[in-house]
């Protein structure tokens, strides 16, 4: 996101300078080390007068989640905090190259016992990692992972001997709706045990009070109309 300077400290960017603040603990203490420490320590003064401005249009509102960092307040900033992983929904996207059967069956059962009708629920990650999921984790899912032909599928196209990489699915992305409310969250952060309560992750919450799927189809349908005429 852009942001520009003003002249009034937000709360809202606190979490972005405590998640510099552990990135100071982590500096090396060389001259480079030094150069580097007094860079970010710039940042975290300007940071609280940021005002950052969500991309798209569709979007209300935000939030900065970094996992697994000390807050400046106490505490520990912590995805289970967050409705992604304590709320129920009418529909949920997790887009993760790695997971856990654990971590996958709490979406899987969340809406246990609630009444939600008809929920949907689509996952999509690696083949490898479909060998980690029961068929009791993900008996809700919808599951996609992509064709060995599509990861080889460039270099089997290509002429050139320069060597190429394969294409696989490497971003994390999480969207859940509640009734008209949409989130969606982006970042660095799989759905795995590990990323959830023992690595240090960067995520955002970007907040729509509106079905993004709505949105998208209307925005195509007018783009349509517009090309038409």
């Amino acid at each position: 996101m852009d942001g520009v300077v003003k002249g009034r400290k937000l709360r809202k960017n606190q979490p972005v300078c405590d998640f510099l603040q552990y990135l100071l603990t982590q500096v090396p203490r060389d001259e480079n080390g030094k150069e580097k420490a007094k860079r970010i320590r710039s940042i975290i003064r300007e940071l609280p007068y940021v005002v950052f401005t969500p991309p798209e249009k569709e979007f209300k509102d935000f939030e900065f989640l970094p996992v697994g960092v000390r807050k400046e307040s106490g505490g520990y900033y912590d995805m289970e905090d967050t409705p992604l992983f304590s709320g129920t929904f009418h529909e949920i996207f997790v887009m993760s190259p790695f997971v856990n059967g654990s971590v996958i069956k709490r979406f899987n059962e969340r809406n246990n016992g609630y009444g939600i009708k008809d929920p949907k629920y689509m996952l999509i990650t690696r083949k490898t990692s479909l060998s980690y999921l029961k068929a009791t984790d993900v008996s809700n899912f919808s599951i996609y992972a992509m064709r060995d032909n599509v990861i080889d599928g460039e270099s089997a196209i290509s002429d050139d001997t320069e060597p190429v990489q394969s294409q696989d699915i490497h971003a994390k992305l999480y969207m859940m709706r509640k009734y008209s409310d949409t989130d969606l969250y982006l970042g660095s952060l799989n759905a795995t045990h590990n990323a959830l309560h023992g690595n240090v992750e960067f995520m955002i919450r970007l907040k729509s009070m509106k079905s993004l799927e709505k949105q998208t189809k209307r925005e195509q349908s007018r783009a349509s109309r517009d090309e038409a005429r």
